[in-house]
């Protein structure tokens, strides 16, 4: 009976194409959770208006979007984008002299 009931199983799998998408659907769900909660809980709720502006407010900043990605002002945000860019040109000056 044993012997019987070895022979009758199939090891041998099949995936369809939705057998392979799994994966990739799985990947975009994580990812797509992970960005939508950094952008919101984390940035908004995290983040307070005494700490330094976060990557994402500035780069809304850097490509004009007019849009909050954090607790700051947009004006707070442009004062510490100017004065890091400012740091950054005395350091490449000081460089090449």
């Amino acid at each position: 009976m044993a012997d019987e009931v070895l022979r009758d199983i199939n090891l041998k799998q099949r995936f369809s194409a939705y057998d392979l998408l799994g994966p990739l659907v799985v990947w975009a769900i994580f990812f797509g959770f992970v960005l939508i909660f950094s952008v919101t809980f984390l940035n908004w709720f995290c983040v307070r208006e005494d700490d330094d502006i976060t990557v994402m407010e500035e780069w809304a900043y850097n490509h004009n979007l007019g849009l909050r990605l954090g607790p700051h002002r947009h004006s707070v945000v442009a004062r510490n984008v100017n004065k890091h860019r400012g740091e950054i040109e005395i350091e490449e000056e000081n460089a090449a002299s």
